[in-house]
């Protein structure tokens, strides 16, 4: 499936009788890729989503999210198959989403990425919570030892 029907599926764009508006979902996918999730290969709507890398997936999958405004994100190792500078985007606009009022729940083993952009934390071992602080009352080196630990 191409990139625009991905994120319109389930929600395509339709012209009188019902038939799919393709050429609105291509442009409307256009804008969006452009302004949402700015990651370097998916600037085409038409390349097929089974082609991309990891990365480049979870930036359609975000992409799709913050189009139909999600009040909340659930990103699993967002980072993971970034390059530096995808990662970069990606960090400042889940930013640009908390200044919007969308919430991301950010599941990582990079603390340091969780750092940049999480107001809480909340460390687990094997289902089972043994830490959660507020950004305001801990600091990297605290969540890196309660990792370690665990």
């Amino acid at each position: 499936m191409s990139i625009s029907r991905n994120i319109f599926m389930g929600r395509e764009l339709t012209r009188r009788f019902g038939f799919m508006d393709h050429r609105a979902m291509r442009d409307k996918a256009i804008d969006i890729l452009g302004s949402a999730v700015q990651i370097s290969g998916i600037d085409d709507p038409d390349k097929e989503v089974g082609f991309l890398s990891g990365g480049q997936k979870q930036a359609v999958a975000i992409a799709r999210a913050v189009h139909f405004k999600r009040n909340i994100l659930l990103l699993d190792e967002p980072t993971s198959a970034l390059s530096v500078r995808e990662t970069e985007h990606l960090l400042a606009y889940v930013r640009e989403l908390k200044r919007e009022g969308t919430s991301s729940v950010l599941v990582t083993h990079n603390l340091y990425h969780a750092y940049m952009v999480c107001d809480r934390f909340v460390v687990m071992s094997h289902g089972t919570k043994v830490f959660e602080a507020a950004k305001k009352d801990t600091t990297i080196e605290e969540l890196t030892d309660h990792v370690i630990r665990t």
